[in-house]
């Protein structure tokens, strides 16, 4: 059974029959097959004089190298190279006269200008945000001289919202983090301002200006900033401190560099100002004359007691403004900077002089003095000292009084 002749002609299975050696149809002649070779033959001598359509066979004549640059790009050598720039370069633009736009601005730019635009173009470039940012701007400012800090903060939040490149206000450059500032410190703080307006314009002879410059200092001093508009700037400090961190490739930019100073400044006001109101509304010894002298003695010790909490409040909020500094000025770069190595010395001042109010007072009630007490007062003047010396190698600028105890 032929199932090979099924699938395939005949005259395939004689070819391969013939071109097995030894086999049964090497030695029977096929006409046929001698003129199917010369046919062959023939058909192989016409390719070889047929042209390669490859422009890099046309030199096999010598042989080739692969590592070509030629040969690798596919670039026929007898063409012209292309330019230096190929293929990067962009499209040559056309060079030719400027437009009539171009020059009026290019004149009008120049100082003095040699042509004016249009009003009219003027006011087309003049669009709806930029007018809107205008009218904002205006309104802050107004209200921070008039003291309606509430009006202010609106503004000013507006113009933040709006897009920088607009309305050119960055928190970062030209101090305006410090309005910010200002704007919530002094939210609910009109009263005054308005008074004093008011007496003024009321007011209409001239008053000295002695008795002026001495009514706004009382006024300045009688201003208390409520513990709110304290927390909200203190957070607000905090933010700036987290979205503007150092940056070391910008060491002249502003950054949490400029707002840690700021906040610890923020916090010893906080800590002063709390006990001086404290002190403040202790009573005086002249409420309590008319007493008698066992009762004018009972009422100044506690007065006296009174006065010592305060002094001990006030000394635990120092030394965790101290702590807070110390924790920061542990790691560079703050270990180079100067403002928070002053502030740090400063601040070692003032628990000094806490803890010595707070041994004095102790003392008189006990009539001995503490050794604990007076190494403590030591160690802590010291570690000031050490931190002025810190400020003094940076080159910063320290006071006279304190140089000399270096």
């Amino acid at each position: 059974m032929r199932v090979t002749a099924d699938f395939a002609p005949l005259w395939e299975i004689g070819e391969f029959k013939a071109s097995i050696p030894g086999g049964t149809g090497a030695a029977v002649p096929q006409k046929g097959k001698k003129r199917s070779r010369s046919i062959h033959t023939g058909g192989y001598e016409d390719e070889d004089h047929e042209p390669s359509p490859d422009p890099r066979n046309r030199h096999d004549y010598r042989p080739v190298d692969v590592k070509d640059q030629y040969y690798v790009a596919g670039h026929d050598p007898s063409q012209i190279i292309p330019s230096a720039s190929f293929p990067h370069s962009p499209i040559p633009g056309k060079r030719g006269a400027p437009s009539a736009n171009e020059s009026e601005d290019a004149f009008a730019s120049l100082n003095p200008p040699l042509h004016a635009v249009p009003p009219s173009r003027q006011v087309e470039q003049a669009s709806l945000q930029r007018q809107h940012v205008a009218v904002m701007t205006s309104i802050l400012h107004v209200s921070l001289l008039r003291g309606d800090y509430h009006r202010a903060g609106q503004a000013f939040g507006l113009l933040l919202r709006a897009a920088p490149s607009k309305t050119n206000i960055n928190l970062k450059t030209g101090g305006a983090w410090g309005i910010g500032a200002e704007i919530l410190l002094r939210q609910g703080d009109k009263q005054a301002l308005s008074s004093l307006a008011s007496s003024s314009s009321a007011s209409e002879e001239p008053t000295p200006p002695s008795i002026t410059d001495h009514d706004r200092e009382d006024l300045n001093s009688q201003k208390s900033i409520s513990a709110d508009n304290i927390e909200k700037a203190k957070k607000y400090y905090e933010s700036l401190i987290l979205q503007y961190p150092f940056d070391k490739l910008n060491p002249q930019s502003t950054d949490a560099r400029t707002f840690y100073p700021a906040l610890f400044s923020l916090m010893i006001y906080e800590a002063s100002e709390g006990s001086k109101a404290a002190m403040a509304a202790l009573p005086t010894p002249s409420d309590h004359s008319s007493d008698s002298e066992d009762e004018a003695s009972d009422h100044d010790s506690g007065r006296q007691a009174a006065a010592t909490d305060i002094k001990r409040a006030e000394l635990s909020r120092a030394r965790a403004i101290a702590s807070q500094i110390d924790d920061i000025i542990v790691s560079p770069p703050y270990d180079r900077f100067v403002p928070l190595l002053r502030m740090r010395g400063m601040v070692g001042l003032w628990e000094v002089d806490l803890l010595d109010a707070i041994i004095r007072a102790e003392s008189n009630d006990q009539s001995s003095t503490d050794s604990t007490a007076a190494e403590l007062v030591s160690s802590t003047r010291a570690k000031a000292m050490r931190e002025f010396k810190r400020v003094k190698n940076r080159g910063g600028q320290l006071p006279d009084s304190i140089l000399r105890q270096l």
